[in-house]
């Protein structure tokens, strides 16, 4: 029952959002994303609380990997499935402090210095 209530509400934000590696307007992604998780994240904190934040991850994996060009290299993308995962996470472990435009600047600067 958690598993398809988490999964209705990905499929209502990933309808009008699609993710592709590269894409251009990737902060946008971002603030649009966690500003979605921050709208649910009373539910994503029940779900740490009760150790169940796995249903999560699977979900995240799930639409990374369906995202994904089928010649990217499977642990590429594992890799940046589970670093979006973690980032939600210690993020629900702070109490959701971080606003979304500060977690999507973030993910922007680390995209920059990274490159």
């Amino acid at each position: 029952m958690l598993a398809r209530y988490t999964r209705s509400i990905t499929e209502r934000f990933t309808r009008t959002h699609s993710f592709t590696y590269g894409q251009q307007n990737f902060e946008e992604y971002m603030l649009d994303l966690f500003t979605h998780l921050y709208e649910h994240r009373e539910f994503g904190r029940v779900l740490l609380d009760n150790h169940l934040l796995y249903i999560v991850e699977d979900v995240f994996d799930e639409n990374f990997l369906n995202a994904s060009p089928s010649d990217r290299n499977l642990y590429q993308q594992m890799f940046i499935a589970g670093g979006f995962f973690n980032v939600y996470r210690q993020w629900l472990k702070n109490g959701g402090a971080e606003s979304p435009q500060d977690i999507a600047r973030t993910f922007r600067d680390f995209r920059i210095e990274r490159g």
